[in-house]
């Protein structure tokens, strides 16, 4: 079984096993993506409205990163992580009521175990990026686990 993540910008071209771009968003990169043999799978992805309201935290941080002192940075990195738990946990929630996330989950598990999966996102830091969440979803479910 392989199961990987990486961003879009870094998926590799020369594999066999599987790659799925896990994005709600796919710019306009649809027919791009299919010629080069990449699943678009916006199922695995947070809803539009969760993505929409982490996005308006993003930027109101970096606005208020030209207001603040190098004293107050630890501010700003308290107020990230905080806004980043409460996006996994709202998330989280979407997650346990969307039965086509979980069968993704499942055909993903498959794909993996048959011939190996990549899952790609936009983010470039995996630490704040939903694609880590759903490899511990499927490798969960590779264990015979449920989440």
């Amino acid at each position: 079984m392989m199961l990987r993540t990486c961003s879009i910008r870094d998926l590799p071209a020369d594999t066999t096993a599987a790659r799925w771009a896990i994005v709600r968003y796919a710019l306009g990169r649809q027919r791009v993506w299919r010629a080069a043999g990449i699943e678009w799978r916006p199922g695995l992805a947070p809803s539009v409205e969760l993505h929409r309201w982490w996005r308006a935290g993003e930027r109101n941080a970096a606005e208020a990163e030209g207001f603040w002192g190098p004293a107050d940075e630890w501010r700003a990195i308290a107020a990230g992580a905080k806004r980043w738990s409460d996006y996994r946990e709202m998330w989280a929630t979407e997650k346990a009521h969307d039965d086509r996330y979980r069968r993704l989950v499942a055909e993903a598990a498959e794909v993996a175990a048959a011939r190996g999966l990549w899952l790609a996102c936009w983010c470039a830091d995996e630490a704040r990026c939903h694609r880590s969440p759903v490899r511990r979803d499927i490798e969960a479910l590779l264990a015979g686990g449920a989440r």
